[in-house]
């Protein structure tokens, strides 16, 4: 039996463990509870809706609830990616949302020499901060581990999920809804941000995306060409503050410091162009 599979076992011996013990309380509270008077009947009904395909959960699932917090179900799916990332990396694959892992990696390929070249990384990591998102059709649990790296769950039932490794890849609905509801200074600085979190986790193929044509044609021409440049002439910063901003036109220019866990700085300016929807195009001094 592989690590996965025991896993899966530990996990279910546990829940049922959760689900005996839960119906044993609740037979005794029955047994023991004493009615008002020698007349009344105790009894308790729970209403049955024929909506198969519109429940959300459950009553066994709901038992599980009970017995699991939000934070240890973030720790229970943080390390279930782990565990698929590093021993079953076609399965880890597969739980990433379709559009964004062909955004993000492309190919299967693209995420195995990824999670390669991480794989230091990956073992090490550890829930330090949540949040979750509760929707209609679903439930988001965004896991930040040690390093400040996000993985996003969107939870469709107990131990069923997709992932997101990141937050800016794709547009998820509360990025969409905070940049809607902001002026076009603030969606700027959203968009560098975007911009310093791919530089951050070395997601150079999305930072490359929203490089100005202008720019690829003058200085890089490939991603490669891209790559290289930034390796020497960047620190590997994930926070950014804002020293001046100014307009010309369309396009917004922007003084930023770059700061890294190190205390070190750098001083970068910007040149942004919004676009439709949360699209734009970035240029950087060069």
């Amino acid at each position: 039996m592989n690590r996965k599979n025991i896993k899966k076992v530990i996990l279910m011996i546990a829940i049922c463990l959760s689900i005996i013990v839960l119906i044993s309380y609740l037979l005794f509270l029955q047994i023991t509870k004493k009615p008002e008077n020698k007349n009344e009947v105790i009894h308790q009904e729970e209403p049955i809706e024929d909506n198969t395909n519109t429940i959300r959960y459950t009553k066994y699932n709901e038992i599980l609830r009970a017995y699991i917090s939000d934070m240890q179900l973030c720790n229970i799916y943080l390390l279930d990616y782990k565990d698929n990332a590093l021993y079953s990396t076609q399965e880890a694959y597969d739980s990433l949302d379709e559009t964004y892992r062909e955004k993000r990696f492309g190919s299967f390929e693209n995420y195995r020499d990824y999670i390669q070249r991480n794989v230091n990384t990956i073992m090490d990591i550890k829930l330090v901060k949540y949040q979750i998102n509760r929707y209609d059709n679903d439930t988001q649990y965004i896991c930040i581990d040690q390093y400040g790296h996000e993985y996003i769950f969107h939870e469709t039932a107990i131990m069923k999920y997709t992932l997101y490794l990141d937050s800016y890849t794709t547009d998820l609905p509360q990025y969409v809804e905070k940049y809607n509801t902001s002026d076009a200074t603030q969606k700027v600085g959203m968009s560098i941000e975007r911009f310093i979190k791919a530089i951050y986790e070395e997601n150079y193929k999305f930072a490359y995306s929203v490089l100005a044509s202008g720019l690829k044609e003058n200085y890089f021409k490939t991603q490669q060409q891209f790559e290289t440049y930034i390796k020497q002439n960047f620190i590997k910063g994930k926070e950014i503050t804002y020293s001046s901003t100014r307009q010309e036109g369309d396009i917004y220019i922007y003084e930023g410091i770059i700061h890294n866990e190190q205390n070190q700085t750098m001083k970068k300016t910007f040149m942004v162009r919004l676009g439709e929807g949360t699209n734009f195009e970035l240029s950087l001094e060069i």
